[in-house]
C-alpha cells in the first residue's frame, strides 16, 4: 500500500514538473544507438538480443510515469510474477495507449505464458502504433518481427 502511495506521489510530481517545464518532446537516441539495418544477426544472437535487451526499450522513450511502471514490470517479470508484470504494463498503457514498446512487452510476456492468440493481437497493435519517428524504431521493429516469427512457429504457421 505504501509502495502504491509512493508511486502515485511520484506520478503526480512528474506530471506537475512536466507541465511546468513545457516538455512535450521525447529525446531521441544518437545515431550510434540506432540499429544499422545493414548488419546481419544470426537467429541465436537475435533470440539472446530479445531477452537481454528488453529493458533497453524504455531508455529515454517514455513518459516518466510509464518509465516507472516499465521498471516495475521488468522487476516483476524477473521474479517470475508475470501477472503482476502484465498489470503494471496495463497501467502504463492507460497513460500511453499508443506506445508500441508497451504492446511489445505485453506480447513478450504473453508469449512466455503460452498465450499465443493474445500475442498475435498485441503484436498487431504494436505494429499499428509503431512510427518511424520513434527513436528506437529499427530495434523495436526487429523485435516485433522476431517475436512474430517465434509465435507463428509455435502455432505451426
Amino acid at each position: 500500500m505504501v509502495r502504491l502511495a509512493v508511486l502515485v506521489f511520484l506520478f503526480l510530481q512528474i506530471i506537475f514538473v512536466t507541465t511546468l517545464s513545457g516538455c512535450s518532446g521525447l529525446p531521441s537516441a544518437s545515431d550510434a544507438e540506432r540499429h544499422d539495418p545493414r548488419q546481419q544477426q544470426s537467429t541465436e544472437e537475435t533470440n539472446v538480443s530479445i531477452e537481454n535487451d528488453i529493458v533497453r526499450l524504455d531508455e529515454g522513450e517514455h513518459h516518466p510515469a510509464v518509465q516507472v511502471l516499465l521498471t516495475q514490470a521488468e522487476e516483476a517479470r524477473q521474479q517470475g510474477q508475470h501477472q503482476q508484470a502484465l498489470s503494471y504494463l496495463d497501467r502504463a498503457r492507460q497513460i500511453q495507449p499508443r506506445n508500441s514498446a508497451i504492446f511489445y512487452r505485453q506480447a513478450w510476456l504473453n508469449y512466455q505464458l503460452g498465450e499465443l492468440q493474445q500475442v498475435q493481437q498485441l503484436l498487431q497493435r504494436a505494429r499499428l502504433f509503431l512510427r518511424a519517428s520513434v527513436a528506437n524504431f529499427e530495434v523495436l521493429q526487429r523485435r516485433i518481427q522476431t517475436l512474430q516469427f517465434k509465435a507463428d512457429a509455435k502455432q505451426g504457421y
